[in-house]
């Protein structure tokens, strides 16, 4: 798999130093052809550039349930988003559970506030980091920017300071 979209055994050391649980878990193959191959389908990235988001991130190979997971402090709180926005706060998708659903629910977010394919492209290769957030923490931001009116959009907010 990773000799088929172009990783050096440099990369596959600077992945494994990152993130010694994709070699001390066994792993699921699958996941990590699907992940890799939905990645190539959605953004057609250059091998260099695919190389670059998995040496970054290469938790993007473990399955949701396997990635270590963090607490993302906002400072937002869902009820207090929902009052001022006027409506619920959306959450996150509870059917899928798999690390291409997670990728797409954040391209889908980002283009729903005004990124266009080509800066999300950007985005992902420049700050690959931005796929492994929870969708629910940045569902309660986006609502938050959303709710203050703001001049310009939250899409060239998002371009300009991602996370």
């Amino acid at each position: 798999l990773l000799d088929d979209a172009g990783f050096l055994p440099p990369d596959v050391v600077e992945m494994v130093e990152r993130c010694p649980s994709i070699t001390s878990e066994p792993q699921d193959i699958a996941v990590a052809t699907q992940t890799v191959e939905f990645m190539n389908s959605t953004f057609a990235l250059r091998k260099c550039d695919l190389r670059k988001v998995f040496r970054e991130q290469p938790t993007l190979l473990l399955s949701n349930a396997a990635r270590p997971t963090g607490i993302y402090d906002t400072g937002a709180c869902p009820a207090i988003l929902a009052s001022t926005a006027g409506r619920p706060a959306a959450g996150p998708r509870k059917d899928k559970n798999d690390t291409a659903t997670s990728i797409y629910d954040t391209v889908y977010l980002l283009s729903t506030v005004g990124v266009r394919p080509k800066h999300i492209k950007e985005m992902v290769v420049r700050w690959p980091q931005l796929l492994t957030l929870p969708i629910g923490q940045m569902l309660a931001v986006t609502d938050f920017l959303t709710s203050l009116d703001f001049e310009g959009s939250v899409g060239s907010l998002y371009r300009q300071h991602p996370w």
